[in-house]
């Protein structure tokens, strides 16, 4: 979904400097590969009117690779959690289905995603958030 206007569109913000993936941190597009930071008043400006091809514009600079796990960790806690909520549907699907097999493996690996969001959620904490 855009996360900039949340019209459902397929969308992803590309970093103009290196063209990596950039990510929304708090509103503000940062790239992850990079680490450049665009304006957010720019991005939004993009989605809605160069039909969802985000373009992340000015930049504040690079910053230093503290500051960029700083801005990565948070942003794979989130999208871990959005494949555990669709793990754990589609495990729920697998045993209504009568897959009992299939279902307990995807449960084993939700159990498995949360344990490596624990360690992500505490790497962050040690990293000071």
């Amino acid at each position: 979904m855009c996360r900039e206007c949340g019209c459902g569109e397929e969308a992803a913000l590309v970093c103009e400097q290196c063209g990596g993936h950039m990510v929304l941190v708090d509103g503000v597009p940062i790239c992850t590969a990079c680490g450049a930071r665009g304006q957010p008043e720019e991005a939004a400006h993009a989605a809605h009117h160069h039909g969802h091809a985000h373009g992340a514009g000015a930049y504040a600079g690079r910053p230093d690779d503290l500051t960029r796990l700083r801005v990565l960790l948070p942003h794979w806690l989130e999208h871990n959690e959005e494949h555990l909520r669709d793990l754990r549907a589609w495990a729920k699907t697998a045993r209504d289905l009568g897959q009992g097999q299939a279902a307990d493996l995807l449960e084993r690996a939700v159990e498995q995603m949360e344990a490596a969001n624990q360690e992500l959620a505490a790497a962050l904490d040690a990293l000071g958030r």
